[in-house]
């Protein structure tokens, strides 16, 4: 505590005060089944993950073209984007921390701001910011159920400058949209 060194000491007191929490390597399935095979019980987890984050059921906005909007990333969005990448936290399948592109400096803007652009002009996410790692916690109750872990999905820190910059830009098109519905409002209003 005196070294300043916080974060490593609420970790040796979570550590010392934990309750032992025993692991089995036995999951069930939908059924109740208990299965022990390391195969069956990952093709469990997968199929939990799958039905979790189902996308089927999101139904994307509607939104007016802006020209705006389809303008590529411009550099000061990308650096934007990696001073809003969090601090400690872990890496995605690249294996490469925040910290990292955050301390790249003017060549890790280039280099991120080209890949944004070729992403933005083919319109294809590279196939390895689509991979996830899944680290599960365990929350109370019976540990061989999926649904009593929290899942954690680790994605690339590189993806999340492209993704900021969207969710930077998307607010902004929802506020335009509700701008122009009340203007239209008090048009009628006053006719």
């Amino acid at each position: 505590m005196f070294s300043n060194k916080h974060k490593e000491m609420y970790s040796q007191i979570n550590a010392l005060t934990r309750e032992f929490r025993p692991r089995l390597n036995v999951t069930k399935d939908k059924n109740g089944n208990a299965l022990t095979d390391q195969e069956k019980i990952d093709e469990r987890w997968a199929e939990y993950c799958r039905e979790m984050y189902d996308s089927s059921e999101i139904i994307p906005p509607q939104m007016p073209p802006n020209e705006e909007d389809d303008l590529p990333p411009l550099k000061s969005e990308v650096e934007w984007a990696i001073r809003q990448l969090p601090s400690g936290k872990s890496a995605g399948v690249d294996n490469i921390y925040a910290e990292m592109e955050k301390v790249s400096g003017d060549p890790g803007v280039e280099l991120f701001r080209k890949l944004c652009l070729k992403i933005w002009e083919t319109e294809q996410w590279p196939e390895e910011w689509r991979k996830s790692v899944f680290v599960t916690l365990p929350k109370k109750g019976d540990l061989q159920r999926c649904s009593n872990y929290r899942t954690i999905a680790l994605i690339s820190h590189a993806s999340k400058i492209l993704l900021k910059i969207i969710m930077k830009r998307f607010p902004e098109k929802s506020m335009r949209r509700k701008q122009d519905s009340d203007l239209t409002e008090e048009h009628e209003i006053r006719l």
